[in-house]
């Protein structure tokens, strides 16, 4: 498709306009956060200079910024990984989280057949199906302790996804 045929020279200057604007200034947008509203008002602001009609609405809504984390295997080969820890996780308390680890595969209900993983950790893949939020889900179903989400690929590889793991698909009230 031409973009520029298809809406003029003007408007997809203006995109691009916008976009450069967006990049320099604006170039992280988390939700929540300040450059977020910033975002909000731009882009209101925007739609108003092509004549539409534009409001931005405050909602309240949970949010979550997670922290670094870092897991550490013990024994006869101790390791430790730098991790990412999903949006929406509990905070671990300062003494850590200390249980064997059992391997759970793609983490689902299948891949937990024979295997007991109450009071333990359960290592699954990210990148298979069920999605994170049911990995946690089914996890802690099953009486484990925690859930650990492995998203193998070569070591040089720099990409990691991140995302959340909330099971309610709501904001959590005093109540709930």
């Amino acid at each position: 498709m031409n973009f520029t045929h298809e809406f003029g020279e003007e408007a997809v200057a203006r995109v691009r306009a916008d976009v450069q604007v967006i990049c320099d200034s604006i170039p992280s947008r988390l939700a929540g956060s300040e450059a977020g509203k910033r975002m909000a008002e731009f882009s209101a602001a925007s739609l108003r200079a092509a004549g539409l009609d534009a409001t931005v609405h405050e909602l309240p809504g949970l949010v979550s910024f997670p922290k670094r984390g870092r897991l550490e295997l013990r024994g006869a080969r101790a390791v430790r990984i730098d991790c990412n820890t999903p949006g929406h996780s509990d905070q671990t308390q300062p003494q850590g989280v200390i249980g064997a680890i059992v391997d759970a595969g793609a983490g689902g209900h299948g891949d937990y057949e024979g295997k007991d993983v109450a009071g333990k950790l359960v290592l699954v893949e990210l990148s298979y199906h069920p999605g994170r939020h049911e990995k946690q889900r089914i996890a802690a179903e099953k009486g484990a302790l925690g859930c650990i989400m492995m998203n193998w690929g070569p070591p040089e590889s720099a990409f990691l996804p991140y995302g959340s793991v909330k099971p309610a698909w709501t904001n959590p009230s005093p109540e709930t």
